[in-house]
């Protein structure tokens, strides 16, 4: 668990996404960070998007889409929705 009331770490993700609760995933571009991306996942009963953290980070980084892509498919994701 990573701490952070708005993230959660890929383990966790992965519970969730098994479980039925997460409904998309959506990589967003990362603020301040040209060229970096961060992977927003929604879940159904909730309002608020998780973003996928880093081990102890609240925010995992990445730096290109084919790393945000391959996370996504770790998590169980087929498709992935990109937001610029």
């Amino acid at each position: 668990m990573t701490g952070f009331i708005d993230s959660i770490d890929t383990k966790e993700a992965q519970i969730l996404f098994d479980a039925g609760a997460l409904s998309e995933a959506i990589a967003v571009s990362a603020p301040m960070a040209n060229g970096h991306w961060l992977l927003q996942l929604t879940v159904k009963n909730r309002k608020e998007a998780y973003t996928l953290a880093a081990q102890r980070e609240p925010q995992r980084v990445f730096k290109s889409a084919d790393a945000v892509i391959a996370t996504a498919n770790k998590i169980g994701f087929k498709t992935i929705i990109f937001k610029i």
